[in-house]
């Protein structure tokens, strides 16, 4: 009895060292297996990689032997193309390939966005680098080309993302700035009127960034705002000499009391040479610094002007809290154009800048209450989700950029707007965005 229960329990043990045995073996497999998909995955990628550098490539003149042996080479790489059709990856690049190939059906569209500036000009023949982030001369007049994919999705600034493998810009995939072209003031103001009045309602609106933006940033946002607000007039923006680095507030904070007078004259110029019967002025951040300031001075000199401002929107607006209550909004409020301020409480970037500023409110943060002056439509957007910051909901969230949308086609005002719950406070009546 007792050699039989031995050997009942040596046979137990074998059976679970066999189960233990064929359990490794299976998990070896399966590591074996995501291994290899892994590999193929890299020389997938590094593959395009070196097929995308080589095509970006200058074309060098080619004697007759060496233009028979990239024949050679061309069909020698066909036949080993043909080798592996049967791999599914491959014959996807290839119909994407030749997707790409087919006159007229790029997977983006071009928008053209017009431009101002007092960045030193760097001469660079990288459209990234041809604006700097110091002080120009004067002011440089153009026009740029920017990529809109064809999946774009409202809101979004699409980038290359380093966790979706991407490294490099791709104009079916990104917002991209394709070229800048320098014109004469004359020039300039030519085709601008051209374009508002080709608009029905003859239209433009200027976009004026904050601080940490390039010239990069700012015609690339420009031309999303464009896209998303389906804007039929010219958009236009004005790129202040901000440093585009975060570290640089102080410096931005210098610029752009700088560049306030030459706001102001190209407002002057743009209200008397554009032809535009409606202009809608969007500032965002510290841009409202300049903007609010310029579009003051140049009323109280010419006040005629200011009926051709339909809309002016402070987004965000980094300016002390009250000397925008005491001097500007008043101001802005006599010149007669309707504004219409954006805030919230949820603007870690205007809370940081509370801080810099010895404590002092800024005029866009409501997390201690809302601004709200009689003839200003202050809206509240803390509902709105936004990103890391909560700093630019006015252009990467559907929800304001429809209130905008709405308000800039059908200039209705607050009250009447399908998104906005109305509130008060001891200072009158506000909006709040519905979440």
């Amino acid at each position: 009895m007792r050699s039989n229960g031995v050997q009942s329990f040596e046979n137990i043990r074998l059976s679970g060292l066999r189960e233990t045995t064929e359990l490794c073996f299976n998990c070896v497999n399966i590591w074996r297996n995501l291994a290899m998909k892994l590999l193929f995955v890299f020389y997938i990628v590094l593959t395009s990689v070196i097929i995308s550098s080589c095509s970006q490539s200058k074309p060098r003149p080619e004697s007759d032997s060496a233009r028979m042996s990239s024949i050679k080479e061309v069909n020698f790489e066909v036949e080993a193309v043909e080798e592996v059709e049967e791999v599914e990856e491959v014959e996807e690049a290839k119909k994407a390939m030749a997707s790409m190939k087919k006159q007229g059906k790029q997977n983006y569209k071009v928008k053209s966005v017009f431009y101002a500036t007092d960045r030193n000009n760097t001469e660079s023949s990288d459209v990234k680098t041809r604006f700097g982030g110091e002080r120009g001369n004067s002011i440089t007049y153009g026009i740029t080309e920017v990529s809109i994919p064809k999946r774009h999705k409202v809101g979004e600034l699409e980038s290359p993302k380093w966790w979706k493998l991407e490294f490099r810009e791709n104009p079916e995939k990104h917002i991209v700035l394709l070229e800048i072209t320098t014109l004469d003031t004359l020039s300039y103001f030519k085709a601008i009127s051209q374009k508002v009045n080709n608009s029905e309602k003859k239209s433009a609106f200027i976009f004026v960034h904050g601080y940490n933006v390039t010239f990069e940033d700012a015609a690339r946002r420009t031309a999303q705002m464009t896209e998303d607000l389906d804007f039929k007039g010219a958009p236009v923006f004005y790129s202040w000499p901000s440093a585009g680095d975060i570290e640089a507030y102080a410096t931005d904070g210098d610029n752009i009391k700088w560049t306030q007078s030459h706001i102001e004259k190209f407002l002057k110029d743009f209200t008397e040479k554009s032809e535009a019967e409606h202009i809608y002025l969007i500032a965002h951040s510290m841009g409202n610094r300049a903007v609010t300031r310029a579009y003051i001075s140049l009323v109280s000199k010419i006040p005629e002007l200011a009926k051709r401002f339909t809309e002016i929107v402070l987004a965000a607006p980094d300016i002390d809290a009250e000397i925008f209550k005491r001097d500007i909004a008043p101001a802005m409020v006599k010149a007669g154009a309707p504004v219409t301020l954006y805030a919230s409480s949820k603007d870690l970037a205007l809370q940081g800048s509370k801080l810099v500023h010895a404590d002092y409110p800024r005029a866009g943060d409501s997390t201690d209450g809302i601004i709200v002056l009689s003839g200003i439509e202050s809206i509240d957007a803390s509902n709105v989700t936004t990103g890391f910051l909560g700093h630019s909901y006015f252009s990467d969230t559907r929800t304001v950029i429809s209130d905008i949308n709405l308000l800039f086609k059908t200039g209705l005002r607050a009250k009447d707007r399908i998104l906005m719950q109305q509130l008060s406070n001891p200072e009158g009546i506000y909006w709040k965005i519905k979440k």
